[in-house]
Order: structure tokens, then C-alpha cells, then sequence
């Protein structure tokens, strides 16, 4: 994204990926509800079992993987210019040429790793908190996250957009700071 959007443009392309990633999520969590209520015996009469479910869910993932993988390997255009007059072994690099984190982007990675940390680190345990606490059914917990993740199918990009008008200052800030109002809010939801 980063060599191909504009450079007034950069948030609202960063954003548009992160956009697509949310669909993809939205679509493969549709496809797995879907395949659980066929093959579970609720539609077709069919009876599989959970295991079986399971596999062919792993199954149907990693062939979207390798869809993707295909995809890329044949039509992707290569982004790194390389200088072809002679082979990089012959020219060795120079201990000040090598590549350096910038304080700035180090400052990004550390704030990226955090709530990245954070948040897989509630992933595993929100849905059985949310089931042993707050419901027993897990449709209702699925649909719970559904406005979440139809808002992240598309407000990223323009949230994107408004980081490249406004600077992605306040932007940041509002956005960790919603997330951690949102992640203290959890134990005391009472229902759905």
C-alpha cells in the first residue's frame, strides 16, 4: 500500500487493506455458521460430526490460503527495485548502511505491539467469558460481535482518510482510548 497510494492518501490506503481483511473475516465467519447449520443436521438431515465439521472447515481455509498464495505468486507485481548492474555480493554493505529503525517507527511498532498483545491476549478467553457469564448461546454471542465487524468492513479506510487530513494523532488516541474503555467494559456487561 505503502508504494502504491498517494502520499496524501496513505491512511485511507492502509485502511482499505485493513477494510478487506475485515470482509475476508466477515465472509469466512459467514461460511463457517453456514457449514456448521448444514452439516449439523439442523437443514439437511445430514448428522456429521463436530470433528468432521471441523475438518472440513480447516480444509476450506487452508485451500483459501492457497488460492490466495496462487494469486499472488502469479499476479502480484514485484515492488522492490533492485539495481541489476552488478550482484549485491560483490558490493558489501557498510556497517552505516545497513538498515535502522527510526525512533518514529519504533515508537509505531511499540504501540502496534501492545495492543496487538493485548487484544490476542483477551481473544481466546472472550467468547467462553462471554458464554460462561453472559449467555449460553453462542448465536447470540456471534451476532453480539456482528456491528463491530460490519463497522470494521468500513470505516477503516475512511477513518484512514480522516488520519491523512487531520494527522493520525488524534485519530490514535481515540481509537486506544475506545479500546481500552470498551476492553474494561467487558466484565460488567450482564446481558446481550
Amino acid at each position: 500500500t505503502s508504494d502504491l497510494a498517494s502520499d496524501d492518501s496513505l491512511g485511507e490506503g492502509f485502511g482499505g487493506v485493513e477494510e478487506m481483511s475485515i470482509r475476508g473475516l466477515l465472509v469466512g465467519t459467514l461460511a463457517a455458521f453456514a457449514l456448521f447449520y448444514l452439516l449439523n443436521g439442523e437443514a439437511l438431515g445430514i448428522e456429521s460430526s463436530w470433528i468432521t465439521i471441523w475438518r472440513i472447515l480447516f480444509v476450506g481455509f487452508s485451500a483459501a490460503s492457497l488460492l490466495a498464495t496462487a494469486i499472488v505468486w502469479r499476479g502480484i507485481p514485484e515492488s522492490l527495485q533492485r539495481n541489476t548492474d552488478r550482484p549485491q555480493k560483490d558490493r558489501p554493505v557498510k556497517s552505516d548502511q545497513k538498515w535502522r529503525l527510526s525512533r518514529q517507527l519504533g515508537i509505531v511498532f511499540g504501540i502496534v505491539f501492545l495492543t496487538a498483545s493485548a487484544g490476542e491476549i483477551i481473544s481466546p478467553i472472550l467468547i467462553k467469558y462471554l458464554n460462561d457469564n453472559v449467555s449460553t448461546s453462542l448465536l447470540a454471542i456471534a451476532l453480539a460481535f456482528l456491528p463491530a465487524a460490519l463497522a470494521g468492513s468500513v470505516l477503516p479506510s475512511r477513518l484512514g482518510g480522516l488520519s491523512d487530513r487531520i494527522g493520525r494523532r488524534p485519530p490514535l488516541i481515540g481509537a486506544l482510548l475506545m479500546g481500552a474503555v470498551a476492553t474494561l467494559a467487558v466484565p460488567f456487561v450482564q446481558s446481550l
